[in-house]
């Protein structure tokens, strides 16, 4: 693996990485929307994903979303429950949709002043309000959007659930569980992870030591957290290429 320099940081050459217009903010470095990236949508998903998309071009959580909704299957192949599938991949589609709803000093404030995976006080309030608004933009789409076999009252409102809870460990059902931990898992991908070295400023061996431990309380099923630890497991990896 090859590595280049970005703001005096190593990073993979295969990592677009570029600076939101006119800030001068680290934690608005982002991965730019291709195209390309819609390859990691399942077949199925794709023309809802593409419904949402329009919404998710905030915070990378266009480029988040599709890389974390090819996680789906290997994370409920290890799952031990009945799982909806299609419940948990549209509410993963939806769950980051409010972030565009806010401003970009919101944006700022939940991505900054922490070096691993616990929330400072500055991210918390950004949180909380990027699912109020996901709420209100999801249920419009959801309602607008012709499915096949059509959703049922509890399906439509589980997967409203998944966007309100699933930066919380409470109030979630199984199938919002794997949304969380789907969620939860871009920060362990190899995309994810050097672009955070970036935005919060951290030294990825220092980086990869914090996300090992607080991994460990950071998922909702032991599936999740199996997963993490194989993402890890692969960063540590391109770490040492890095110093090589």
């Amino acid at each position: 693996m090859k590595f280049k320099k970005f703001k005096n940081k190593l990073i993979p050459k295969d990592i677009e990485l570029v600076t939101s217009e006119n800030s001068t903010s680290n934690t608005l470095v982002y991965i730019p929307w291709r195209d390309s990236y819609l390859d990691y949508v399942q077949e199925e998903f794709k023309d809802f994903f593409l419904q949402a998309l329009p919404h998710l071009h905030v915070r990378t959580t266009d480029v988040h979303t599709a890389i974390s909704l090819s996680y789906l299957d290997m994370l409920i192949a290890l799952y031990n429950g009945k799982i909806n599938r299609r419940v948990v991949a549209l509410g993963l589609i939806l769950h980051d949709i409010g972030w565009a709803s806010l401003t970009e000093k919101d944006i700022i404030g939940s991505l900054s002043d922490y070096k691993g995976l616990e929330l400072s006080s500055a991210s918390l309030g950004p949180k909380e309000r990027h699912v109020i608004e996901g709420v209100k933009v999801s249920r419009r789409i959801l309602d607008n959007y012709r499915f096949d076999p059509p959703l049922n009252v509890m399906e439509k409102q589980e997967i409203l659930d998944s966007v309100l809870y699933h930066d919380t460990m409470e109030k979630l059902s199984e199938n919002g569980k794997l949304v969380a931990d789907l969620d939860r898992l871009w920060s362990f991908t190899h995309e994810n992870f050097w672009q955070d070295t970036i935005r919060k400023n951290v030294e990825p061996d220092l980086y990869l030591k914090n996300l090992a431990v607080d991994s460990e309380k950071y998922f909702c099923t032991t599936a999740g957290l199996t997963l993490a630890k194989r993402l890890l497991r692969d960063r540590e990896k391109e770490i040492e290429q890095s110093k090589k």
